[in-house]
């Protein structure tokens, strides 16, 4: 891993906890010190939203690095994954024809809410991939299929805890944060 994204990780990691533990513990800032000055703090808000700027800050920096970095690793996953649920349901087999041609199968996108499952093979004369045989899949199964295969990867991989779990913690920060902001508004309504 870069070290500037590793970097990035661990600023975004420490504000969003730091987010998250200034929510959930109630904190109330009263006094700073700084190189053993105490300075009294006259408004708090300036210094929770200068946090939520450094927040800001860092996650876009580590999305930045983080879109950088090769993550082929993870796709290969995935996509290994799905297709293996796809091809027990379809029961498709790569395979070559009498002229030695291989044929690739593949999960395509055919409209808003279609795909299908194709086997494919490359045409030297159009120089295009061409479908020769496609079964549509069904939406529910796809949708069950693409919440299996991203389970696995994460745990399979380290690339999830590596890099996808700093985003988890990112989001985590201003939902709590949200939600603590809303909860007195939505008590009071509902007295």
């Amino acid at each position: 891993m870069n070290p500037d994204l590793l970097r990035q990780r661990r600023n975004l990691i420490l504000v969003s906890l730091w987010l998250l533990v200034f929510d959930f513990a109630q904190v109330s800032i009263g006094k700073v010190s700084v190189l053993g000055t105490e300075l009294v703090v006259g408004s708090p808000r300036v210094l929770i939203f200068l946090a939520w700027l450094l927040w800001a800050y860092f996650f876009l920096r580590y999305y930045q690095y983080w879109r950088a970095e090769n993550k082929p690793e993870l796709r290969e996953a995935f996509s290994a994954c799905l297709d293996s649920y796809a091809n027990k349901f379809v029961g498709l087999a790569v395979y070559q024809d009498e002229s030695g041609q291989l044929f690739d199968r593949k999960i395509t996108k055919h409209g808003v809410f279609s795909w299908v499952y194709a086997l494919q093979y490359y045409d030297p004369v159009t120089g295009y991939v061409v479908p020769r045989s496609e079964i549509q899949l069904p939406n529910a199964r796809l949708i069950w299929w693409v919440i299996k295969s991203a389970v696995f990867t994460c745990i399979n991989t380290t690339h999830a805890t590596d890099h996808l779990l700093p985003f988890a913690l990112a989001v985590a920060a201003p939902v709590v944060a949200f939600a603590t902001w809303i909860a007195p508004f939505i008590r009071s309504t509902a007295v």
